[in-house]
């Protein structure tokens, strides 16, 4: 096993210290997912302080709910050179949009119980009918 000691830049170290931080607030509340926290993981990617960790993140994050709100990822998107700011707009766009969508959702399903409540009411009305019919051929 080959030992390799890494001198580590002020950058890493806070982003090293800042993953550790963000993944025992998550424990904290309860969360299972963590990051990973092996500094060489994030230097292998290029993510070498926070700043950089966050807009990973937030690429992560619009790659994923642009897909739940279109159905389809951003490849149209020159994501890569985004600043933070307008990755968080984007999202929060996105995030607007989702909701809509949500909210229109749970809106046509309660439209549809009620159309099926309505549909049911009639049909056992009708069940409970007398037939016209009934007394005048006896």
């Amino acid at each position: 096993s080959i030992l390799l000691i890494m001198t580590l830049t002020s950058d890493q170290i806070a982003l090293q210290n800042f993953i550790k931080a963000s993944n025992e607030a998550s424990k904290a509340k309860g969360y299972i997912g963590m990051v990973v926290e092996d500094i060489e993981f994030w230097i292998e990617r290029d993510i070498n302080s926070v700043e950089e960790f966050e807009i990973h993140e937030a690429r992560c994050t619009l790659w994923d709910i642009h897909k739940d709100v279109y159905g389809v990822r951003p490849r149209h998107m020159d994501i890569n050179n985004m600043s933070l700011d307008d990755l968080q707009h984007e999202i929060d766009f996105l995030c607007g949009r989702l909701e809509w969508q949500l909210e229109a959702e749970r809106k046509e399903a309660e439209r549809v119980k009620r159309e099926e409540a309505e549909t049911k009411r009639k049909i056992e009305e009708a069940m409970t009918c007398v037939p016209l019919t009934q007394g005048l051929f006896d």
